[in-house]
């Protein structure tokens, strides 16, 4: 297992402003490669982690480029930083805003929340160690990136260099870096919001499944008001009004857990999207293939049917 030392830097001017980042990675043998950008409108922080955003990026691409073979994931990657606030982030703060939604204590709304999830995401691909540097002490790499960064902001664009003696790969044309991490962010957030939505989707099941298991007891619940005879007995009046506070207590339940009637009248088209037909009449009012009663309530959340209303259709008794 080899180390290899990013070192990076950003800048503002002012800040907010225009602002320039750079990193410096370097393997055992002291082989470099190096690499700027520019961002037109920006805060400082946001350029300390863009630099290490591209930079961690950088490392994975040549780890998995056949071109590079003195490169592996396992591989130490150690971030030398002169920003506390991007090495505390990453090394302490993010497990904590990932559970509290990406909110700081007592909900306050997090700054640059979009860069920290997509650093949150990357870390754990990747054998991390941080190293803090004082900025301006004369440290010769943090030096050589501050003098990148605000070069950067300068020239209004990033540079690139490989060292010929590297093993590190070459990309065969120089891109541009801005966009390239603007498409390294979308893919990531699309990760992202690919797992929230498998999250979601078994939240969702779950619950689909807690709220079907209490269809059939509201089902005896109706059943039971329905055949309720008229009695002039006070007690059996009283019984009766208390299980309809408890049925329209059940339905209120499930209604504040999203689930609600479908809406099926006598006469109107079946529909099987949102119905099951469990048996046809013939010689009713009705035209063909309408309801003519409805046996079992449906219900749905939002969208999608949590179980089918269940019905009886008509049907033409004619000859053909």
């Amino acid at each position: 297992m080899k180390t290899f030392n990013l070192y990076t830097d950003g800048a503002c001017q002012p800040n907010p402003g225009k602002g320039g980042w750079s990193y410096i990675l370097e393997d055992e043998n002291g082989v470099q490669d190096v690499c700027s950008g520019y961002e037109p409108n920006t805060t400082n922080n946001r350029m300390e982690m863009t630099a290490v955003l591209i930079g961690i990026q950088d490392f994975l691409k040549l780890a998995d480029n056949p071109r590079a073979p003195g490169v592996d994931k396992e591989d130490v990657l150690c971030i030398n930083s002169d920003s506390k606030y991007l090495l505390d982030g990453i090394e302490t703060w993010c497990e904590t805003w990932a559970k509290n939604d990406w909110t700081k204590k007592g909900g306050k709304e997090l700054l640059n929340k979009d860069l920290w999830k997509l650093l949150y995401h990357l870390k754990d691909k990747v054998n991390l160690e941080f190293k803090f540097i004082k900025g301006h002490t004369g440290d010769p790499h943090n030096e050589e990136c501050d003098r990148l960064a605000v070069e950067a902001i300068k020239r209004k664009s990033g540079t690139r260099f490989e060292s010929t003696k590297s093993e590190m790969a070459t990309p065969e044309e120089p891109p541009d870096w801005h966009d390239k991490f603007l498409r390294a962010k979308a893919d990531l957030e699309n990760v992202i919001k690919r797992k929230n939505k498998d999250a979601d989707d078994r939240v969702n099941s779950a619950v689909s499944n807690v709220l079907s298991s209490f269809f059939n007891i509201i089902d005896d619940f109706d059943g039971a008001l329905a055949a309720w005879q008229p009695e002039d007995d006070g007690l059996a009046k009283f019984t009766k009004k208390g299980f309809e506070m408890i049925y329209e207590k059940m339905e209120h339940a499930l209604g504040m857990h999203g689930a609600t009637r479908i809406k099926v009248k006598e006469g109107q088209e079946f529909d099987p999207s949102t119905m099951n037909a469990v048996s046809s009449q013939s010689g009713t009012e009705f035209d063909e293939n309408s309801v003519v009663m409805e046996l079992s309530p449906g219900y749905k959340s939002g969208t999608r049917i949590l179980r089918p209303a269940y019905v009886v259709v008509a049907k033409d008794d004619t000859d053909n």
